[in-house]
């Protein structure tokens, strides 16, 4: 092998494994094995002074793919999110009477089709390999829906009553349904028994439902019209309890 075939092969690409020398050019005796570089004592190129030879300097480059252990992938759909407050009572000149207000309504308060089970209806499904827990919370735009308003959160739905719609935020049913954790057990149905998984110590359902209302009373005299007065955050994490299965 000539001297420039030979500086030429110390550049050589095997496995993911990159493997160079730095100037000055190392002069080597032979390359061996997958990503090996020997070398003896002798002199650099064009070097009269009988130095021996600068260590080789190998970069070694990693990358991976696929072999993921757990794998996240949580479904989320809501209802329309919708909600109308009727202020109730309205004054008719003609009578010289309080009617009722356009839902009803005489003493005001929101219309309770906004919690039908539909229209505020959040349902999580769970298609990890991972049990997870989602936390909600509620953030208002007060400058679009100002007065005593806050969002809570319940897993049954026959609890959004209108005595808790009317409550507002400083009433004691309400104050603990300002923010709700469901947690979410993995969908185990198709896995054989011999697979292992992961499961939660008390065990809970791989998709359930969380329902929304708004409670409490707006300042007087708003005209939103459908306008969007805040958002609700969902957080999902790892769940804390879990064990490895199957479930024994």
């Amino acid at each position: 092998m000539n001297k420039k075939t030979l500086m030429k092969s110390l550049a050589v690409v095997t496995a993911g494994v990159l493997i160079f020398t730095h100037a000055p050019t190392v002069m080597a005796t032979s390359i061996e094995g997958t990503g090996s570089v020997v070398q003896e004592s002798g002199k650099w190129n064009g070097s009269t002074d009988g130095e021996p030879l600068a260590p080789a300097s190998i970069d070694v480059l990693v990358s991976t793919e696929g072999g993921s252990d757990i794998i996240y992938n949580v479904k989320i759909t809501y209802g329309a999110m919708k909600f109308i407050y009727d202020y109730g009572s309205v004054w008719d000149p003609k009578t010289h009477t309080y009617t009722a207000g356009p839902s009803g309504k005489q003493s005001g308060g929101w219309v309770t089709s906004g919690v039908n089970g539909t229209n505020n209806k959040i349902t999580l499904t769970n298609n990890s390999n991972f049990p997870v827990q989602a936390d909600f919370a509620y953030t208002a735009d007060s400058k679009k829906l100002p007065g005593s308003v806050t969002g809570i959160f319940t897993d049954d739905n026959s609890k959004l009553t209108e005595a808790v719609l009317a409550e507002g935020s400083s009433g004691n049913t309400v104050s603990g349904m300002q923010t709700l954790r469901l947690v979410l057990e993995m969908d185990t149905r198709k896995l054989a028994t011999t697979d292992s998984y992961y499961y939660i110590v008390s065990g809970g359902p791989f998709e359930d439902d969380v329902y929304f209302a708004l409670s409490g009373k707006p300042d007087k005299g708003l005209t939103l019209n459908s306008e969007i007065v805040g958002t609700i955050g969902i957080t999902i994490t790892p769940c804390e309890d879990v064990k490895v299965g199957p479930e024994p």
